[in-house]
C-alpha cells in the first residue's frame, strides 16, 4: 500500500487528511476509491476492528464485509452498488461491526461521493460508534432496555400497528447449575440468534434482563408475532423451553414504551405461572386484577 501512496501523491494527501480529521474531530475516517474497490482508513482503524492487516491502512470491499455483522452484509452491498454506479451520492447508514475483541458495536457511516470530471469517482466518509452491543459470541446482536424504550416510543408516536414480544428462557438458573454457566450463555446466544433469524435480521433484538429478550414487530399481525416465538421455541427445544408475552401496539391506549413493556412483562409472568413453555397475549381482564381500570383505556 505504501508504494501506491508514493505513486499517487494525491492519494497520499487524502490519507494524511484522514489522520488530520481524527486528531481534530475523533472518530474513524475512510476514503473509498471506486475504480479499484479499495478503501483507505485513518490509522486508528486498528483500534476498532481487523478490517486491514497490521501495518496497513487500506483494504478491499471484501475485507470490510468480513468484519461486518452477517445480517448487515446485504444492505451494505446494496448501498455500495448504488454509490458505485452513480444512483446515489450520499451514504447514511447504521450497521454492526465485530471488533478486535469479539464485541459487536453499532456504527453510523456517513459519506459523500465526489468526482474529478474524468471518470474518477471516490467517497470520503466517517464511522462513528453509536453503542457497544454485546459479545458476538454470547448474545448475538442484542441490545439493552434503554434502546428498546427509545424504539418502542418511536413506533407509538408513528401509530404503527404491530406487537412487542418478550421471550424468556424457562428455569435459566437451574440450567446454569446443572449444565454450567457456559452452556447457559450458549442458550441465551441461541435465543437471540433464533429471534434474529425469524425476522431475517431486520429487527433489533434487546436483552432486557438475565433470561429475557424483547423484539418489536411493526406491521405484524397476531399470527405473525406467534410465528416468531414458535420459530425460537422450535430452534431451542433440545436445550430449553421458552415462555413468551406479547402485547399489541395500538389495541390499547398506551402512553409510552415503558408502559407497553410493563404490559408485555406481566403477560410473560402469566405464561410462566401457567406452566411455562407457552406464549400468551396481553389480556385486559387479567391485567385489571393487578392494575385498576382507570390506569388504562381501550380504544
Amino acid at each position: 500500500m505504501r508504494s501506491m501512496l508514493h505513486q499517487d501523491p494525491s492519494l497520499a494527501l487524502r490519507c494524511d487528511t484522514l489522520d488530520f480529521l481524527v486528531k481534530t474531530g475523533g472518530g474513524y475516517y475512510f476514503f473509498l476509491e471506486f475504480k479499484d474497490r479499495r478503501i483507505y482508513f485513518s490509522n486508528n482503524i486498528h483500534t476498532l476492528c481487523d478490517v486491514v492487516r497490521d501495518g496497513e491502512t487500506s483494504g478491499t470491499l471484501e475485507d470490510c464485509l468480513r468484519v461486518l455483522y452477517p445480517w448487515d452484509v446485504p444492505d451494505l452491498r446494496t448501498q455500495y452498488r448504488a454509490l458505485a454506479d452513480g444512483r446515489q451520492k450520499e451514504m447514511s447508514a447504521e450497521f454492526r461491526l465485530i471488533t478486535r475483541t469479539g464485541d459487536v458495536v453499532r456504527v453510523s457511516c456517513q459519506g459523500h461521493v465526489q468526482s474529478d470530471g474524468q471518470n474518477r469517482r471516490w467517497m470520503i466518509g466517517s464511522l462513528t460508534e453509536i453503542s457497544s452491543v454485546s459479545k458476538a459470541g454470547q448474545f448475538s446482536g442484542s441490545q439493552n432496555m434503554d434502546y428498546l424504550k427509545e424504539e418502542t416510543d418511536l413506533m407509538l408516536r408513528r401509530e404503527e400497528d404491530g406487537f412487542l414480544l418478550l421471550v424468556g428462557v424457562d428455569d435459566l438458573k437451574s440450567i446454569n447449575l446443572k449444565k454450567g454457566r457456559k452452556f447457559g450463555d450458549t442458550v441465551l446466544h441461541n435465543v437471540a440468534q433464533s429471534l434474529e433469524a425469524a425476522t431475517a435480521g431486520e429487527r433489533r433484538i434487546y436483552r432486557v434482563n438475565g433470561d429475557c429478550f424483547a423484539i418489536n414487530l411493526p406491521g405484524a399481525d397476531r399470527d405473525q408475532a406467534a410465528a416468531v416465538f414458535q420459530h425460537a421455541q422450535q430452534r431451542l427445544e433440545a436445550q430449553c423451553t421458552l415462555s413468551g408475552g406479547c402485547v399489541p401496539f395500538r389495541e390499547y391506549m398506551v402512553p409510552d414504551g415503558a408502559t407497553l413493556y410493563q404490559y408485555a412483562e406481566n403477560t410473560l409472568d402469566r405464561a410462566k405461572a401457567q406452566g411455562k413453555n407457552r406464549l400468551l397475549f396481553f389480556s385486559a381482564d387479567d391485567y385489571e386484577k393487578i392494575w385498576p381500570p382507570w390506569s388504562w383505556r381501550r380504544i
